[in-house]
């Protein structure tokens, strides 16, 4: 062999080697391509997809902690309302306290108990029996 049959081994070769190359990048590359497009396609759509989950922990931790808040105020307002339920029930039972007290004398001044009054006021009975007796017979006495 000379030197322009090993020069033509050598183009052929390199024509095979070159052919092989463009069918790897063009055939089989194509497929990697694809499947790298597609994994760039959805990581875009996970780094969407996370940016909207993150943002919506953030609310969802500003709402929670505005319920915390929340919960505070209600537990204060409920001291607060338990405390003043507390006071008003003692004031009403010192009112209710009063009342029967108030009552029991009243009933005690408007009861009146004739042996009591009797025992007292005797003396000036029996005196104005003895007008009423002297006016109601002087007028019988006069009279025949």
């Amino acid at each position: 062999m000379d030197v322009n049959d090993n020069e033509n081994v050598r183009c052929n070769d390199f024509d095979d080697l070159r052919k092989r190359v463009n069918h790897l990048e063009y055939e089989e590359l194509k497929e990697v391509r694809r499947d790298v497009q597609a994994i760039k396609e959805d990581m875009v759509k996970n780094n969407v997809l996370l940016q909207q989950s993150i943002a919506s922990s953030e609310k969802l931790n500003t709402t929670l902690d505005t319920v915390q808040s929340t919960m505070v105020q209600l537990t204060e307002s409920m001291k607060h309302n338990t405390e003043t339920t507390n006071a008003l029930g003692k004031k009403v039972s010192n009112l209710e306290d009063k009342i029967d007290t108030v009552d029991d004398k009243v009933n005690k001044k408007t009861n009146i108990d004739i042996s009591e009054w009797l025992q007292k006021n005797w003396f000036n009975l029996v005196i104005l029996l003895g007008a009423i007796a002297y006016v109601v017979l002087g007028k019988y006495v006069v009279k025949f």
